[in-house]
């Protein structure tokens, strides 16, 4: 209420902007330079009133206006005193910047991307250090208890603005505009001030203000121990510190008895699923004696978890919190541990082939628990799941009748590979795994891509059939694949070692998927991502130990790949063989020499490769740079740049594996080549690699003898430079005079000094005075 009347604020939500809380960085901004603008008028001398409405702006204008002018009355307060009451009157604004000094003291004041606040007249230090941060509006109204015009017309306009409102409510708290006017009210009232000594006055709050906020005290500390129990149970769900016995008992104290329902008023159904948690710390956790007494409602709080429906897409099925289906089958999990049931086991042979995919998680955090059980249940549930991996596409005009049909099919597919499975479990024969449906690559390409001549009608049967979509067709959710295949990525291979029959199941739908036998411009969706990596991952491993013919043919599903296809899977299986490799001491190197030739190969022929117009570029095009990275041993991030991944302790076995990468070295984008191969060698730099840098600095200089990009900006020369110094001090005669790679490395400190490389100057002068020393030995 001002002056001239009420005015009202839209958009309360508003109000912290000049906080940063709002979702543009410049609104912040713009707010705080208004405030700091605003505080040097008053600094001028400026008329207060005219700041103000300056600051407020024009009728309509939102709530974020509202706290600038509050911080500005406020840090000059003995201008601002009468100006501030209609501030002070306002019951709302009272309740709503209650909480401001916590957001004062969290101190959001942070710049994107950690830049450097920009010089300017004012800064972000200045505005924190004004007296209205960390101090609520309400502390103001202590200087208004004067019996004096100021004063009484705060308690005139304050008493009409709370008889306005409804009476507050046994729950209503300073953050109530009810309770927050009748308090500001009952505060300015010099009757509930009573002298303590020295003439210091206290507050002391009436009877009925008293009794509500003692009441709101023991509120607050039962919501607080309600809220260690819900916490305690919360953090017990992972395991950890808190998932013992005792959090068990609490937690099923504090369940009383109920039962997960509709009564959820929140949409993460919080109560719903502290139940569902408190039933797996039962089942997980629990002594005997609690597990005895409360099994028959850990079942049916499990029952009713897993029938509760799941949207298929959403990110919660990712992960155990508030995802009560997996929560739920995690318990089942630990019930089938610890009671051995059968009826356990094939309920979560099935829940595993669920359409929602919801109960993966439950899987993944019981993997080693399965393992020491029974580690068929993980390849049973695996396989089950995999039956129900297809979808259809089907035209928006099609009879729905027919998609029920495919639909009834399928679940019923579903069902008997459920049923195969389990009679596997009880001894029966082994099922197969189940066939994934013939599916086309989806050509991003608008045009046939380009072949040679004589052979398009070879490559068209491969090719999808152009058409309006008049068809339905069958299609494998990969990505949901994917997810249970990182599970047995990162699972004990003592206990789940059949990997090699996944690869051996889908190697060749896999190669279809991504393009195999296609032209090598063909432009493939990537909607297989996921399920490339995980996959390739494993297929490295059968093909780092298959025998001769199953390699050949593995790895011509690769190079047979086209290029960008090729390039994304050949990452996977470079790195995942790197890791076999090096983390082995005992794995002979042919295998890995081998796969590395064959990639090197393919790598060369691809056409960003064999046409590369501009070998001195200091970037790489993101298509090849991954592989090309990968395959000279980095990992290529086009924002964090490029490194080797290679470690000093592992760097002994990398011998053998220079051999097929010394044909890179004259070819492709030179710079990036020179790149990675300096970062590898710089890992631990040996001095029998001294040919292997000579040969490869040689090509460099060929190919850009004076390409200041590369030998300077890059710091190609430089890091030649350090690999010498390194290598001369493990085997100093390398710069003896009679060395046989003498001549060559004076050729290349000869060239590097010729493209203004400080570092090799000084090198070539420490070769020289080495060979002054030795004549004169020799003399």
């Amino acid at each position: 209420m001002f002056d001239d009347g009420p005015r009202f604020f839209p958009w309360t939500e508003t109000y912290f902007w000049s906080r940063d809380q709002a979702r543009e960085y410049s609104v912040a901004s713009g707010l705080k330079a208004l405030e700091a603008w605003s505080h040097r008028r008053l600094d001028d001398g400026e008329p207060v009133d005219a700041v103000v409405a300056d600051i407020l702006g024009p009728e309509g204008s939102c709530s974020a206006y509202l706290l600038v002018a509050i911080d500005v009355l406020l840090s000059h307060f003995d201008e601002g005193r009468e100006a501030l009451v209609p501030f002070l009157a306002c019951p709302e604004l009272l309740a709503i910047d209650k909480t401001r000094a916590v957001h004062d003291q969290v101190g959001n004041d942070l710049l994107l991307f950690g830049e450097k606040e920009p010089a300017g007249l004012v800064t972000l230090a200045d505005l924190r250090a004004r007296p209205s941060r960390e101090t609520p509006l309400s502390d103001a109204l202590f200087a208004y208890l004067r019996d004096d015009e100021v004063g009484n017309t705060l308690r005139k306009r304050l008493a009409h603005a709370a008889s306005t409102l409804e009476p507050y409510a046994t729950y209503s708290d300073f953050s109530d505009a009810r309770f927050a006017g009748r308090h500001a009210l009952n505060y300015l009232d010099l009757s509930n001030w009573k002298e303590i000594k020295n003439g210091q006055l206290m507050y002391q709050s009436p009877s009925n203000e008293a009794a509500h906020l003692a009441q709101m005290q023991a509120h607050g500390s039962q919501l607080a121990q309600t809220s260690e129990k819900a916490a305690r149970i919360d953090l017990a769900i992972d395991g950890g510190e808190y998932a013992t016995t005792e959090t068990a008992r609490l937690a099923v104290e504090y369940a009383a008895g109920d039962l997960p329902d509709e009564s959820d008023t929140d949409v993460l159904k919080s109560r719903s699923t502290r139940l569902t948690v408190t039933a797996l710390l039962v089942a997980r956790d629990g002594e005997d004696d609690l597990l005895e007494s409360h099994e028959d409602w850990v079942r049916e709080v499990i029952r009713r978890a897993l029938e509760e429906e799941k949207d298929h897409y959403s990110g919660s099925q990712k992960t155990l919190r508030f995802n009560r289906p997996a929560i739920g089958a995690l318990a089942l999990l630990h019930l089938w541990r610890r009671r051995g049931l059968k009826k356990d086991r094939d309920k979560l042979v099935s829940i595993a082939a669920q359409r929602n995919r919801a109960n993966l998680p439950a899987f993944a955090a019981a993997l080693s628990m399965i393992a020491e059980k029974d580690p068929r249940l993980f390849k049973a549930a695996m396989r089950a799941a995999f039956a129900g991996f297809v979808w259809r596409w089907h035209p928006h005009n099609e009879d729905d009748a027919v998609q029920k049909c495919f639909e009834k099919d399928r679940d019923a597919t579903v069902q008997e590979a459920v049923a195969a499975e389990v009679a596997w479990l009880d001894g029966a024969e082994e099922p197969a795994w189940p066939t994934f449906p013939d599916e086309n690559p989806i050509l991003l390409n608008s045009h046939r891509p380009r072949t040679l001549l004589g052979k398009q009608a070879e490559l068209d049967k491969d090719l999808p059939e152009e058409s309006d979509n008049a068809d339905a067709g069958l299609h494998v959710e990969s990505q949901s694949a994917a997810r249970w295949l990182s599970l047995l990525s990162h699972a004990d291979r003592e206990y789940f070692d059949w990997g090699g029959e996944i690869v051996s199941a889908y190697a060749r739908w896999s190669a279809r998927i991504n393009g195999a036998n296609l032209p090598t411009d063909a432009d493939i969706d990537r909607s297989a991502n996921e399920w490339n990596t995980q996959f390739y991952s494993l297929f490295a491993e059968t093909l780092m130990d298959a025998e001769p013919e199953q390699f050949e043919e593995l790895v011509g599903q690769i190079t047979d790949l086209p290029d960008k296809c090729f390039a994304d899977v050949a990452e996977t299986v470079l790195h995942r063989a790197d890791v076999l490799y090096f983390n082995d001491a005992t794995r002979l190197p042919d295998r890995a020499v081998e796969l590395r030739r064959r990639m090197v190969t393919r790598v060369m022929a691809l056409q960003r490769w064999r046409y590369n117009y501009s070998p001195g570029d200091l970037s790489i095009d993101y298509d090849t740079g991954g592989v090309v990275a990968k395959i000279l041993f980095n990992t290529h991030d086009p924002f964090n740049g490029t490194s080797s991944y290679l470690v000093p302790a592992v760097a002994d076995r990398l011998d053998p594996l220079l051999i097929p990468i010394r044909v890179l070295q004259s070819g492709g984008p030179t710079s990036f080549v020179a790149l990675c191969t300096m970062n590898v060698v710089l890992i631990a730099p040996r001095a029998r690699h001294l040919d292997f840098l000579l040969t490869a600095t040689e090509a460099w200089m060929v190919r850009l003898p004076s390409d200041q990009g590369l030998w300077v900006t890059m710091g190609i020369g430089g890091k030649i430079v350090e690999w010498f110094e390194a290598a001369i001090a493990e085997e100093p005669n390398l710069i003896r005079p009679d060395h046989p790679q003498r001549a060559r490395m004076d050729y290349v400190l000869g060239c590097l000094i010729s493209v203004g490389i400080a570092e090799a100057h000084k090198l070539e002068k420490q070769v020289e005075d080495a060979a002054k020393t030795d004549s004169h030995v020799l003399g």
